[in-house]
């Protein structure tokens, strides 16, 4: 990209990944290897998110134009361009069945559309500002809106009707999703805060702190044991869904970290970054916290301490945390050797640096 990149996303099977950036261009890219597949283009301004749908099949854009777009997977054709918002859309997600899509905008409304024809088939009104997010609930029954009023609301999606609304939050929302088993919802916030709420009572269960910055982005693993974070303090964090604990914390991109998601069997995550770049990273159980946390500051290393980080490197202690994390990735992950070289390729700045970890991956591998 030769822009912000805004979003990125696992396709539903974890072969590829779709950015979107403000370069007005979503790109497919090749999960193992960071190859890029496809660029889809046809925006006429920024693009703040792009969306697989559940089979895969489609991919849904949201456009600082005022559109959405959707786009078949394999062709890279477009299928539809959706006009109906009157402002920017700041995000687009299908439903759990693929059949109907809801897009969230600047004009203060969420829209849902049928992904088939691309009609217009209900709006939710009731934000007093800008609608950031919108998702489905896992039944496909509910979806939760997130708002620059500081506030999510919880809608009912057959009638449009509006059930209840979270707040607690002092400053604008991020996002706002449903957890995988339909308990919980969280909500990201610029006040550095994570919440999390029962989705039956509106009630506030728990607060996450621990980011600098704003929180732009969280989401769910797919088992709903941990949530991603991603901040404006340039990291992303792990923690534990179930205490509300910090697991990790991953360093690595130079600029906001605007969007952090799971793949779906929850062993990677992928974020996406005002530095132009997307990242992949090993999570969850497959790997231990202190290898993942080893793993991201050695993604951190560049030109500026590159002599100093290679002395650290191959000390007695951090050759043995690195041979655990190979195992991991290799054991647990399923991530080819290849694969790695891409990985540190792509996170590490400083071609010494790059060239002495790729060396330690070869002994290990």
């Amino acid at each position: 990209h030769t822009g912000r990149v805004y979003s990125a996303q696992f396709s539903p099977d974890g072969k590829l990944i779709v950015t979107a950036s403000n370069d007005k261009t979503a790109k497919l890219w090749d999960a193992q290897t960071g190859t890029l597949k496809a660029t889809l283009e046809g925006h006429a301004a920024q693009l703040n998110s792009a969306q697989f749908s559940p089979d895969g099949k489609s991919i849904a854009t949201a456009s600082e134009d005022g559109t959405a777009k959707l786009w078949d997977s394999q062709t890279g054709v477009v299928k539809a361009t959706l006009q109906g918002h009157t402002d920017a859309i700041r995000h687009a997600q299908f439903s759990p069945d693929a059949k109907s899509f809801v897009t969230a905008s600047h004009d203060n409304t969420a829209k849902l559309w049928d992904s088939e024809t691309g009609a217009m088939t209900g709006t939710l009104r009731g934000h007093t500002q800008a609608v950031i997010s919108a998702q489905f609930s896992p039944d496909g029954k509910s979806i939760v809106t997130a708002s620059s009023d500081k506030t999510a609301r919880l809608w009912d999606v057959q009638t449009g009707t509006l059930k209840t609304a979270l707040q607690g939050h002092t400053e604008l929302l991020g996002t706002a999703q449903f957890s995988p088993e339909n308990r919980s919802i969280l909500t990201a916030s610029y006040d550095k805060t994570v919440k999390l709420w029962d989705s039956q009572t509106g009630a506030l269960k728990a607060t996450l702190q621990g980011h600098e910055g704003k929180v732009l982005n969280a989401q769910f693993s797919p088992d709903g044991k941990s949530i991603v974070t991603g901040s404006t303090d340039y990291t992303a964090k792990l923690w534990d869904a179930r205490i509300g604990d910090p697991k990790a914390t991953l360093h690595g991109h130079a600029a906001n970290v605007r969007s952090a998601r799971f793949s779906p069997e929850g062993k990677s995550i992928v974020t996406a970054s005002n530095d132009n770049t997307a990242k992949i990273w090993v999570a969850g159980a497959s790997v231990s916290e202190r290898a993942t946390d080893f793993m991201s500051r050695l993604y951190a290393a560049g030109p500026e301490n590159t002599e100093a980080a290679i002395t650290a490197l191959n000390s007695p202690n951090n050759q043995t945390e690195w041979k655990n994390l190979i195992t991991a990735m290799k054991n647990h992950a399923g991530l080819s050797k290849e694969a790695v070289h891409t990985l540190v390729n792509n996170h590490v700045s400083a071609v010494p640096m790059q060239e002495a970890l790729k060396t330690i991956v070869d002994t290990f591998y």
